[in-house]
């Protein structure tokens, strides 16, 4: 009888340390990451001067591991981000972009920018629309506005409108005052030998 109850007992322990379900990112998520690498410096510029974004964190935790490690949930969700600032006329405004694998078929898209932030539940829902930039013309465009949005806090530092890329991230915003900035340059991170 001993023997059964610490079988038992060594079961359940070791049932316990294993995730019951994974959910894992595919490459078509992980393109909402844009090219974007940890520390590039991207240029916007407008009539009203230059704003730099600087990639602070790119950030990708997807196991393959069944194991369990300090999470106190028996499922494992794979989730990607990139946080970023922006400098404007002497003020730095946060943001980032968070996806999330809820399951096997849905990936949840966050995007903040200030105090505006984007929800979607799931990204197969995403209403793309076309943005014509200088040289060319781009198909995987979210327009976010105050219609499809939220806004926490109203300040003059946070985009009224904003224009993010599946593809190439963020290519443009527009401030209350009716500034518009647009994506001039990317400057990729240069690595330090």
């Amino acid at each position: 009888m001993k023997k059964i109850i610490t079988i038992i007992i060594c079961i359940t322990t070791l049932t316990s340390c294993f995730y019951t379900a994974m959910y894992h990112l595919i490459e078509d998520d992980k393109k909402w990451l844009g090219a974007y690498k940890e520390g590039d410096v991207l240029l916007f510029t407008s009539k009203f001067g230059v704003d730099t974004m600087t990639i602070t964190e790119r950030k990708v935790v997807d196991k393959i591991l069944p194991f369990v490690e300090n999470e106190s949930s028996d499922t494992f969700y794979a989730n990607a981000s990139i946080n970023f600032t922006i400098k404007h006329s002497g003020s730095e405004i946060s943001g980032w972009l968070i996806i999330v694998k809820k399951d096997d078929s849905i990936t949840s898209l966050h995007i903040r920018i200030g105090d505006r932030q984007y929800n979607l539940d799931d990204t197969k829902h995403v209403v793309f629309s076309k943005k014509t930039r200088t040289v060319s013309t781009l198909d995987d465009v979210i327009s976010v506005s105050t219609k499809n949005s939220e806004l926490y806090i109203k300040s003059k530092y946070t985009p009224d409108i904003f224009y993010w890329s599946k593809s190439k991230g963020l290519i443009q915003y527009q401030y209350q005052t009716g500034e518009t900035y647009n994506l001039y340059k990317i400057l990729p991170h240069q690595k330090k030998n």
